[in-house]
């Protein structure tokens, strides 16, 4: 499937009301007509994954009903702004991409599943400010060296991974964050158990929650010692 073809005979969706569409495993560099868009009604959940896209279809900031999009395993490249014109987009998959530069001046206020992994990013500097009411952030394997100070600022984050990178330290600030779950905290793999541990509590003010999980890393670090 290269394309999906505007012609409302073939493809009648002008009285759909609720539409899910998935189209996993294509090769989608064409993508749909205007035309069709118009017709589509509300569409509430869009899966490309696999389609060796290397940018995001720019005719997909028209579903303006959108909240669910998925973007996994493709070759962006950039990231898509266009998503902060979804105003409803509630979960977002950019996840097995090749994406570098997270974006800068832009909010998105109704994002509370952000899935980021498997990406090149380096710094997300403006994390907190763009995705103000995240409650599910997903960062692992990316080469990230340090989290922004004002991470605290996310008050409804509930699960957050960032395994896999190459932290140093954690910012003071996350032990702010009360919704924080202990088991869906996850920091594992950065060199932050060699270089965090020995100075945690005396230096920072953290919550329960990332005191056990300091506490789960010193104890790796004491087996991998014994071994």
């Amino acid at each position: 499937l290269a394309a999906i073809t505007d012609d409302p005979v073939s493809l009648d969706v002008s009285r759909i009301t609720m539409c899910h569409m998935y189209l996993k495993d294509n090769d989608l560099y064409d993508w749909i007509s205007q035309d069709l868009i118009m017709k589509a009604g509300i569409v509430k959940s869009i899966l490309l994954a696999k389609n060796y896209l290397t940018k995001m279809p720019p005719v997909l900031a028209e579903f303006k009903t959108l909240r669910d999009l998925d973007l996994k395993c493709n070759v962006l490249q950039e990231f898509p702004v266009a998503i902060f014109e979804m105003p409803k987009l509630d979960h977002l998959d950019l996840s097995h991409n090749f994406l570098s530069d997270f974006p800068e001046g832009f909010v998105h206020p109704s994002l509370t599943h952000v899935v980021l992994a498997h990406n090149d990013f380096s710094r997300v500097d403006s994390l907190a400010l763009t995705f103000p009411r995240v409650e599910i952030l997903h960062l692992g394997s990316n080469r990230i060296e340090a989290l922004p100070e004002n991470m605290g600022e996310l008050s409804f984050l509930r699960a957050f991974d960032v395994e896999n990178n190459l932290l140093s330290a954690l910012p003071e600030s996350l032990g702010d964050i009360e919704t924080l779950k202990q088991d869906q905290f996850f920091v594992r793999h950065n060199p932050i158990a060699k270089v965090y541990l020995s100075f945690a509590r005396k230096r920072y003010k953290v919550s329960r929650a990332i005191n056990e999980t300091i506490a789960f890393l010193a104890e790796d670090q004491d087996e991998s010692k014994d071994e």
